[in-house]
């Protein structure tokens, strides 16, 4: 971690919180290097433990994390492309995107939402069309608000999830207007369920 990392990463209250916030930083530079990579930009960012000190994830208060990277001459500059992460019990999860895309992700415990709070944020047509398990549904929303970028005064039932025959997620709706999305929903192992969603640019 860098040394502002380390200083924000010490403020936190809890082992847990630092925990996670080591985790979700770990993750969140492994997916942004492998963006700058495959952009090849910058060009001499090196691989391994050397190029991952060289990018700064910074917590923001009320919104998402920034991502800098640190040029060839010191300097730091903005990681230009969208990045999501995620953490739960000391693990990380992230994805990062080049620039225009929009992009999210959530990590929950398996079995942690509780059946009888499907209906606090989902819908009738969510729960009838999608994942048969609760928390599969809880991380797919989350992932979605996250790559829509809604703010955080607006409940996860204002945004709907749109489910194809298969139920498999095929768009997102907030208010009357529908974008295109697709999604992951991963298990990672270890009793944990992770969503990756993708919407479609306009």
């Amino acid at each position: 971690m860098t040394r502002l990392e380390r200083r924000q990463c010490a403020s936190l209250d809890t082992v847990e919180r630092r925990a996670d916030f080591r985790a979700s930083r770990l993750a969140a530079k492994r997916a942004a290097l492998r963006v700058l990579h495959d952009d090849r930009a910058p060009a001499a960012l090196p691989h391994g433990a050397d190029a991952l000190r060289r990018i700064a994830v910074l917590r923001c208060e009320g919104g998402s994390p920034a991502v800098v990277v640190q040029g060839d001459a010191g300097q730091w500059l903005p990681f230009a492309g969208p990045l999501s992460l995620a953490h739960r019990d000391g693990r990380g999860v992230a994805a990062a995107g080049s620039p225009g895309a929009r992009i999210g992700v959530d990590l929950e415990r398996a079995g942690s939402v509780s059946p009888c709070h499907r209906h606090f944020f989902a819908s009738d047509e969510e729960l009838a069309h999608g994942p048969d398990d609760v928390t599969s549904l809880w991380v797919l929303k989350e992932a979605a608000w996250k790559a829509l970028k809604l703010d955080v005064s607006r409940p996860l039932r204002c945004l709907e999830l749109e489910f194809d025959a298969g139920r498999e997620l095929r768009a997102v709706h907030v208010g009357n207007r529908r974008s295109g999305a697709n999604a992951t929903v991963l298990h990672p192992g270890l009793g944990y369920v992770a969503a990756l969603v993708l919407v479609e640019v306009a």
